[in-house]
């Protein structure tokens, strides 16, 4: 069992989801049900599948549930540029939330790679 706290890439998800609340606490209330629902979970699927993950027996569940943050951190992405086209994130919030997100999708890729 890994301890999921000293994952770099657990750390890294964790911050991303504490970021970007305070963001979506002024979206108007058309938001809260859908986009600002779904980039909250999103956000914090990433590292709680990473833990989630750090409690399997085998590489091949660690793995899987990999894959589950992988593909939650390629949502959070696609709501966060929603969200900069509806106009509730600025042009330079989405570009530092891309690129963040972006290192957690290669660094969780790269932890799937060294599992196979």
């Amino acid at each position: 069992m890994r301890n999921f706290r000293e994952l770099e890439v657990w750390q890294l998800g964790m911050q991303l989801a504490i970021d970007i609340y305070p963001c979506t606490e002024t979206w108007p209330d058309i938001h809260r049900f859908r986009l600002t629902a779904q980039i909250l979970a999103s956000s914090s699927a990433i590292p709680t599948n990473i833990a989630e993950g750090c409690s399997r027996s085998s590489d091949r569940d660690f793995k899987r549930y990999l894959e589950y943050a992988l593909g939650e951190a390629f949502e959070f992405e696609t709501q966060t540029l929603i969200a900069h086209a509806y106009k509730l994130l600025s042009a330079e919030e989405c570009r530092e939330f891309v690129d963040r997100v972006q290192l957690i999708q290669r660094k969780v890729a790269a932890f799937i790679q060294s599992l196979s």
